[in-house]
């Protein structure tokens, strides 16, 4: 996905993004940005899958440790609130795999029970 914009508010159950809720295996995420609160429905229980991100709520490799992928150049400027984690630019990744992070930044604050921030530069 390239040159993608989101500026509207985005709110669902779990695993909410500003321009993808989740990614899986082999996923490239270039030049976008997001300007909508994101958030996230439900509360009240420790399930990891109630995430919200400014950019992606979710990623996974599938537990393949050759599968890439890279969120670059996007920034986030809308609000994220969400229960089990939040984060401006992406709430979790599955272990396994390759994770890019690379240019990418937040200007709003995420709230909520845990945040989590990944920069990942290599």
């Amino acid at each position: 996905m390239q040159y993608s914009a989101n500026k509207a508010s985005a709110t669902g159950a779990h695993s909410v993004g500003g321009i993808a809720g989740a990614i899986y295996d082999k996923s490239t995420i270039i030049s976008c940005y997001n300007a909508g609160n994101i958030r996230t429905t439900t509360s009240g229980s420790n399930n990891a899958n109630y995430l919200a991100g400014g950019i992606v709520g979710y990623m996974s490799s599938g537990g393949v440790s050759t599968n890439v992928i890279t969120i670059s150049n996007c920034y986030n400027t809308g609000s994220v609130y969400g229960y089990s984690a939040t984060s401006g630019i992406t709430a979790l990744q599955e272990s396994a795999g390759r994770y890019y992070l690379n240019n990418n930044y937040t200007v709003r604050n995420t709230n909520r029970k845990r945040q989590i921030w990944y920069i990942i530069t290599l």
